[in-house]
């Protein structure tokens, strides 16, 4: 099945339900010339993206996000530019003001 980025843009979620279902690919086209295919996962397919991938990703300046990441992993808090740690920097900020 092949299918123009405006049309797969508006119609999405639709689409990627359809290539599930159906297990078949999907050719994306920009001006009638495929440029990328969406394809249904198979059910063996290991849920780790493998460390050469990985490294290829980094290197083209893209980040992977961990998408299912554990309940109660928050990330650490960051030092503020005063060397200090806050819970929750707009409040802060919002109590400085001078309103």
């Amino acid at each position: 099945m092949k299918m123009k980025i405006g049309e797969l843009k508006t119609h999405l979620s639709k689409m990627v339900k359809e290539v599930n279902a159906s297990q078949e690919p999907l050719e994306v086209c920009v001006r009638e010339e495929t440029v990328a295919y969406l394809v249904p996962v198979s059910k063996e397919a290991p849920k780790q993206i493998d460390s050469e991938l990985e490294g290829k990703i980094k290197q083209s300046g893209l980040t992977i996000t961990q998408v299912g990441r554990k309940k109660g992993k928050l990330p650490r808090p960051v030092k503020s530019k005063k060397g200090e740690y806050t819970a929750n920097t707009v409040v802060r900020m919002r109590e400085e003001k001078d309103w």
